[in-house]
């Protein structure tokens, strides 16, 4: 029986010589090979193989935090002088949006 780490490397060679394969096809290659995969390992290595990424996490208004925004937020306190006075500021600035 082959080992994992070579389990996964046959797996990763099915897929590029044909990215399109389905599990049950991979599964039938690599038992020609004499090489026994579960479908769930197949099943992770293909979708991590499209180099499919996550999302990043979004607030519960719909929009990500990324680093320019937070590099931004930074720069605002630093010139504020603290993150008090920088609060007490948004504050009064949501006031007046709303006014």
């Amino acid at each position: 029986m082959a080992k994992r780490r070579n389990k996964s490397n046959a797996i990763r060679s099915i897929l590029a010589e044909q990215p399109t394969a389905t599990v049950k096809e991979i599964q039938a290659a690599l038992k020609a090979k004499r090489i026994k995969a579960s479908v769930a390992l197949i099943s992770k290595l293909k979708s991590g193989a499209n180099g499919a990424t996550r999302r990043p996490k979004t607030h519960s208004n719909g929009k990500a935090d990324t680093t320019e925004h937070l590099l931004a937020v930074k720069a605002l306190v630093a010139k504020i002088g603290s993150v008090e006075a920088t609060r007490s500021a948004l504050d009064l600035f949501a006031k007046l949006v709303e006014a």
